[in-house]
């Protein structure tokens, strides 16, 4: 307890403020409600907290006045036992103040609160603490308070040790440990229901409408309107297939681009007008989704250890990005190379193809279905033209790789890595350049004016090596200069030009073109404004100044006189030897010193820059192999694109709630793309499972029926044989046959017994449906909210109709959905019960057409005209090659073999997860017969070694009782001698003794 804030059992963070009643201390019981935030520093932040020591609570009640100062106690307490419990009572049934609207977007809850909602008083009964033990528990926290009261944390210990036999207080117990709590069971959480927003069936949506309905959302400013173009495109009954896994692996872009030549994103002719874009679906595949988002395994059981996760963090998109800003894949429209109508499907898809493997490397001509997703138009005023963006999703369930097409992916991988390797392996030191050299060797000749003897002996001896690069620096230095004067700053650079001394130039007073003459010549960077190339400049010239000074520092500098004289010597020593006088050695050794001095150096520097190589080498060859690393199963590869966007273009998988997550802050037209592309495919989603629940309604069995049967399937009919055995009953029926056959008979009495059933989930489609509504997997949605999905799907009905549905399986304003899921199976696995259905099934056109104004249209007499070209238009017969072909009968067949190959392939992944089940259950046994052998083999061994332990004992028995027989023997020997030796006194002589005395 602190002066604002504290904390409950160093978990739940709470501000005094949310305190009912009385301030608790520290060491007292309280009752806490928190909501769980993993995102928060404090996990757990409790909302509600109440003191619970009943003498506490008493003592108040006897000191407070009748009437007077109870007032303010009693409204904490109406509002906290009254009200409030039944605003949470109308929360977990959905019929709370708050609209589904505004539910909806309410943050989930993790952690379940307690099960019912009582008094104050009830809630003190002791027999509440279990359930707050069972809460899951968040990662634990360090926290300085456990070790800043040591006498009061062993007195709370003793106290749960006193008070709680029963396991689930001794979890809590274990919570105080070092080692990490033991997963509980989940409890079925508080009730929460996400209504979709209300389907936007107009063809036109205005700038208004948007804000209206995405208030977080950015509105550029040349947006007009758009088309929801998915409502009419994708049909009330489509699923998504995902049956087959789809991920994508995006490369670095140090990785090229390993199939044929890439199309061209940008033509000549390319029309800026009219764009396709597309976002790519990715997921895990159909079993992992389920088995993530709704808790359903293969088998049909529900997980109920594991909290479920959101379905639009099971599925993910592949986006292009720059950066933050992410925007979708293609590019604009090419009437050469697309087509000559650019508001033709096929031209669009040619278009997305084209611009998709362009940017991507992926080829999507494979793709069989796409849908028109939305259609947004942009009004550009500096240009007096609309621009159409159409967003378009392909089916990438086509796009899954075979063995082939992986291998030779991996083999081309595989050798782009080596070749790469292999020129980082070949980097050397780069040799630096001696035109620091040149300059020192021409600078002394020139400086020394002597005698024209010497100047003649110093020209041969200093510039001779180095007549040629010596001449070209002059003359290059010369024509720099006479540029530089003449203002000629077009003139090409002369093959094998140097640079100009650095004390020849002063970058601020040169002009733009020799500023960048000299830095071409220094081999450094020419772009840019004339500070950014004087300041350039300026740096490479102190640079070398540096290096000049470095290196004039080793040589011994002489007098030039000295030199003179020596040169002089040497050329008279070359003409009359007895003129040659040897240096001093001194003077040799010191130079002798200073060559060694400077090799020691540049041995250093060399050696030094090895090294720094063979770092560099080091962390190319890693980040190489990085980038070039393959995943381990197979994904489509993605090259994103090198030259789009400046470079800057790259390739991301989001997940469809990182999509939605958008801020007003997102004020880029491509954001705002991505942002109305996402919530078109989640409102999509949402409303196929809606009308999902809405058929499963219409079509489902009679409740009380239903009951009836699930209820005969729970229980087990037994015949009790019990026979007429009564002599008497006999005596009187022996007059007919009749009445003989009955004799024979035996009475059989029904005794009905119940059965262990469990409910499997085998409605996969209708479960998920609803699951997608039911956020914590209750089993149950009310009444009330299924009357506003119900609503908010626009399927063309009434609201008696609604009303209707939503009444016809509701048990006290709920609708158990489970029951319209699961088939009852026993213990062998055998199916004593399975949901039914109406008895007059309505077709699904039928109620995707609806009772509006679709069956308004259908049911007009159309004219002559138009009848012959409806019957024309709606017959569905296309003639190829010769042959009829009805496109309608056809799309419904292939649908009801989607249909078959769903069912089974669950049915193969329902047996899979099966014979995984057999395998780990044989596993477990052989272990167990392991060590049942092994104990055999133990206790074996051990009876050997008792048996032979026995053994030993009984003959060391007998040894020793032969022993002492011996010694019986030898002694009763010894004890007859004895006796003969010394016999005994005469009993006459002892009674004469006797006498006598």
């Amino acid at each position: 307890m602190l002066d604002t804030y504290g904390f409950v059992d160093d978990d739940v963070f709470f501000q005094h403020s949310v305190i009912r009643g009385s301030h608790p201390r520290v060491g007292d019981k309280v009752m806490v409600e928190a909501n769980y935030n993993p995102s928060m520093p404090f996990k757990w932040n409790a909302y509600r907290i109440q003191l619970l020591n009943a003498a506490t609570q008493q003592d108040q009640v006897r000191q407070a006045p009748p009437q007077q100062q109870l007032p303010p106690q009693r409204q904490e307490t109406q509002r906290w036992g009254g009200n409030q419990a039944a605003n949470d009572r109308g929360d977990r049934n959905g019929r709370g103040n708050e609209s589904p609207l505004h539910r909806s977007n309410a943050p989930r809850r993790h952690s379940p609160p307690p099960r019912r909602q009582s008094p104050p008083p009830r809630r003190s009964s002791p027999k509440r603490q279990p359930r707050e033990s069972r809460r899951s528990p968040p990662p634990r926290r360090a926290s300085p308070r456990r070790a800043a009261s040591p006498a009061v944390q062993p007195a709370k210990n003793d106290r749960k040790r006193e008070r709680s036999p029963s396991g689930s207080v001794a979890l809590s117990i274990r919570r105080d440990s070092a080692s990490p709590p033991r997963r509980r069971a989940r409890i079925i959480p508080r009730y929460e229901c996400r209504i979709q927003k209300p389907t936007l069936l107009s063809q036109i949506v205005s700038g208004s409408v948007l804000r209206h309905r995405y208030s977080k959302l950015y509105l550029p400013s040349d947006y007009v309107d758009l088309s929801f173009d998915w409502v009419r495109t994708i049909q009330l009954d489509m699923s998504m297939d995902l049956n087959n896994a789809i991920q994508f692996h995006v490369f670095n872009k140090d990785v090229d681009w390993i199939g044929d030549a890439l199309p061209e994103l940008e033509p000549e002719d390319a029309d800026h007008r009219h764009q396709v874009k597309v976002l790519l679906l990715s997921h895990a595949g159909k079993t992992e989704v389920v088995k993530k988002s709704f808790c359903l395994m293969a088998d049909g059981t529900t997980d109920d250890h594991q909290e479920p996760q959101s379905l639009l963090k099971n599925l993910h998109f592949l986006v292009g990005a720059r950066g933050k800003e992410t925007m979708g894949i293609g590019g604009s429209w090419s009437p050469s190379l697309d087509g000559a109508d650019p508001t033709s499907t096929t031209t669009m898809i040619r278009t997305a193809v084209r611009t998709t493997r362009a940017l991507t490397g992926i080829d999507l001509s494979s793709v069989s279905q796409w849908f028109s997703m939305v259609q947004i138009r942009y009004y550009r005023a500096d240009k007096q033209r609309i621009d159409h963006v159409n967003f378009l999703l392909p089916d990438t369930q086509s796009l899954a790789l075979d063995d082939a097409t992986w291998s030779s992916a991996e083999a081309s991988i595989g050798e782009q890595l080596k070749a790469k390797l292999a020129e980082v392996d070949a980097l050397k030191i780069e040799e630096e350049p001696e035109v620091v050299e040149m300059v020192e060797a021409v600078e002394p000749a020139a400086e020394v004016v002597v005698t024209p003897e010497a100047a003649v002996v110093t020209a041969e001896t200093v510039a001779a090596p180095e007549d040629a690069p010596s001449d070209v620096k002059v003359e290059n230095e010369n024509d720099v200069s006479m540029n530089s004067e003449t203002g000629e700053a077009d003139k090409p650079i002369v093959a094998g030009q140097g640079p100009t001394n650095w004390s020849k130039l002063d970058p601020k007073s040169m002009k733009v073109a020799e500023l960048r003459v000299e830095l071409e010549l220094r081999g450094l960077e020419t772009k840019g404004i004339k500070t950014l190339l004087v300041q350039r400049l300026q740096t490479a010239l102190d640079s070398e100044k540096s290096t000049e000074a470095a290196a004039s520092k080793d040589v011994e500098m002489k007098d030039v006189k000295d030199e003179v004289k020596q040169e002089a010597g040497a050329v008279a020593g070359e003409e009359n030897p007895a003129a040659f006088i040897a240096p001093p050695i001194e003077e040799t050794k010191a130079k002798t010193e200073a060559e060694a001095k400077k090799e020691q150096e540049e041995a250093d520097k060399k050696k030094k820059k090895e090294e720094q190589l063979e770092k560099e080498k080091k962390d190319k060859r890693d980040a190489l192999e990085k980038h070039y690393q393959l995943p381990k199963d197979k994904k489509v590869l993605v090259f994103p694109s090198k030259t789009f966007k400046s470079g800057k273009f790259d390739c991301k998988v989001l997940s469809l709630s990182s999509l939605l997550d958008y801020r007003h802050d997102d004020n880029k037209e491509s954001q705002f793309e991505v942002s109305l592309f996402a919530e078109a495919f989640k409102e999509m989603i949402e409303r196929n499972s809606a009308f999902t629940i809405y058929e499963t309604l219409v079509n489902c069995g009679d409740r009380d029926a239903e009951k009836k049967r699930r209820d005969e399937a729970r229980e087990k009919t037994v015949e009790v044989v019990v026979p007429e055995a009564s002599e008497d009953a006999k005596a009187k029926t022996e007059g007919t046959e009749e009445k003989k056959e009955e004799e024979k008979e035996v009475k059989k009495e029904e005794k009905k017994e119940k059965v262990e059933v469990k409910s499997v989930v085998a409605n996969r489609t209708v479960y998920e449906a609803f699951s997608l509504f039911d956020a914590n997997l209750c089993g149950y949605i009310t009444e009330k909210d299924i009357e506003e999905i119900l609503y908010h799907g626009e399927f063309g009905i009434s609201r008696g109709q609604i009303q209707k549905l939503a009444k016809k399986l509701s048990v006290r304003d709920r609708i158990n959905y489970r029951h319209l899921t699961d088939v009852l199976t026993d213990m062998d696995g055998n199916v004593r019960h399975t949901p039914g259905g109406a008895d007059d099934v309505v077709e699904t056109d039928d109620l995707i057409r609806g009772y509006g104004v679709n069956l308004a249209k259908s049911l007009e007499v159309p004219t002559s005209d138009a009848a012959a070209s409806a019957t024309v238009g709606s017959d569905g017969v296309v003639i190829i090659n010769g042959a009829a072909v009805n496109v309608g009968q056809k799309l419904k067949m292939l649908k009801q073999v989607e249909k078959e190959r769903d069912e089974a392939k669950a049915t193969v992944n329902e047996q899979i997860s099966l014979i995984d089940q057999l395998r780990e259950a044989k596993a477990e046994i052989e272990k167990k017969k392991k060590d049942i052998d092994a104990h055999y083999h133990k206790s074996n061994k051990k009876l050997n070694e008792t048996t032979a332990q026995l053994k030993t004992s009984q003959d060391d028995n007998s040894s020793l009782k032969q022993a002492l027989q011996d010694c019986k023997r030898h002694a009763d020997r010894i004890f007859s001698v004895v006796e003969k030796a010394m016999p005994a006194p005469k009993k006459e002589k002892k009674e004469e003794k006797e006498k006598s005395a």
